[in-house]
């Protein structure tokens, strides 16, 4: 029963020796991470939209090839 109740003294020294990763970072170094990452996302972003246009762009170009080839294939199958 003596083993249980020293557990969370062990604990709480524990996290009193180990300082959060977090705590050691200065507002500098975050604030530069985070207008990397802004950067980053303004670029996917963009990347995204180019992707976007050109899927547009090639669903628009089969569509529009098709229909003179139906129309040249009317003609011969009416002459034999």
């Amino acid at each position: 029963m003596t083993k249980w109740t020293a557990l969370p003294s062990l604990v709480l020294i524990a996290a009193c020796l180990c300082p959060l990763p977090a705590a050691a970072q200065d507002s500098a170094e975050l604030l530069a991470r985070m207008k990397a990452m802004e950067d980053k996302i303004k670029s996917l972003e963009a990347e995204v939209q180019t992707l976007k246009s050109q899927q547009a762009t090639a669903l628009v170009a089969p569509v529009a090839a098709p229909a003179p080839a139906a129309a040249q294939a009317a003609p011969e199958t009416a002459a034999p």
